[in-house]
């Protein structure tokens, strides 16, 4: 069985019980008091949790979140009279949640719940095909809708998977949009129509949360 990591960095360090516990539920805890220490490690270890303290958050907010694993689950170390400013980054899933200082056995757990639980969930979709998650993304999104009542299903849905395939491929390409055109199998003006009708510009990249 793979190794577990849970990755902490932070200057409070976790006592002797809380450290057996992580052993217990078969987690390999390593520690740092440097976030960029963390990061070095997370990119390797690719672990399943990773706790930062309270005061790394305009860490997370400045771009952060793209250098460590999208399966990582991300929490924040705190105190409790710093709660109603973790709202917002919580509401935009800067992190995923958050841990009172001192942490106990029963905060952990429920983490350590939540943590699996999304790479449980990452792994079927990794799992799937592209026309799979494609196809479960529009059963939820017809679910929403009376397609009784519709007449523009085909216009509606496309630009929606056309946008993100074009803002990506551009934004891998650096935005060259010869070399993006090329990647797409369409010429250098249809592109630029299609940039101009989707009112995507390099600039946007930025807004990409």
């Amino acid at each position: 069985m793979a190794t577990k990591y849970f990755i902490c960095a932070s200057r409070h360090v976790f006592p002797a019980n809380i450290r057996n516990y992580l052993s217990s539920q078969g987690y390999h805890l390593l520690h740092t008091a440097d976030h960029h220490e963390a990061v070095k490690w997370a990119k390797k270890r690719k672990p399943h949790c990773v706790v930062f303290d309270y005061h790394h958050l305009n860490y997370f907010s400045n771009g952060g979140n793209a250098s460590l694993p999208q399966s990582s689950f991300r929490a924040i170390l705190l105190q409790s009279t710093q709660l109603q400013q973790i709202s917002p980054y919580l509401k935009k899933a800067v992190v995923h949640d958050y841990i009172l200082k001192p942490v106990n056995k029963g905060q952990l757990s429920c983490l350590i719940c939540k943590a699996e639980q999304q790479r449980a969930a990452k792994d079927v979709v990794a799992s799937l095909s592209l026309e799979e998650l494609v196809e479960e993304k529009l059963l939820h999104v017809l679910r929403r809708l009376d397609v009784t009542t519709l007449d523009n299903l085909h216009q509606l849905i496309m630009p929606r998977l056309e946008r993100p395939l074009l803002k990506m491929v551009l934004d891998k390409s650096n935005w060259n949009q010869v070399q993006g055109a090329k990647v797409l199998g369409i010429n250098r003006n249809t592109l630029r129509k299609k940039l101009a009708q989707f009112k995507l510009a390099p600039r946007t990249r930025s807004k990409a949360v």
